[in-house]
């Protein structure tokens, strides 16, 4: 059980850091085209 657990923690984390990165992809984005869009 407490490897489990352990095993569970370590897939969660890589996911929550793919998602960090996607989000900060996707923000930086987000900012460009806004940009874009003033000029």
């Amino acid at each position: 059980m407490y490897l489990l657990t352990k095993q569970n923690q370590k897939k969660s984390n890589k996911f929550l850091l793919k998602e960090l990165k996607m989000a900060k992809k996707f923000s930086r984005y987000k900012k460009k085209r806004l940009r874009r869009r003033n000029i």
